[in-house]
């Protein structure tokens, strides 16, 4: 799978709100269109990807504040340089 920034989800939904609209226009083309039904669920797959990522930044925090450099390097989290 390859790496999908959270800049990626944001152009994803913007594309599923498109294409909800265009639901409702009985003249587009169906490869355009997407149900309500699948919008939720991408929906509320997003919302766990994006409360995964609070997490993350809510960790990483923590672990700012304890001063703790090499922690945040070898959380997995973030992929520092040397």
């Amino acid at each position: 799978m390859k790496n999908i920034s959270l800049s990626d989800l944001r152009m994803h939904l913007f594309d599923v709100i498109e294409r909800l609209k265009e639901s409702g226009d009985p003249d587009a083309d169906p490869k355009d269109t997407i149900d309500v039904q699948t919008a939720k669920a991408i929906n509320q797959t997003a919302q766990s990807i994006i409360n995964s990522a609070k997490v993350e930044v809510e960790a990483l925090k923590l672990i700012a504040e304890e001063g703790e450099i090499s922690s945040i390097k070898n959380s997995g989290i973030l992929k520092l340089k040397e």
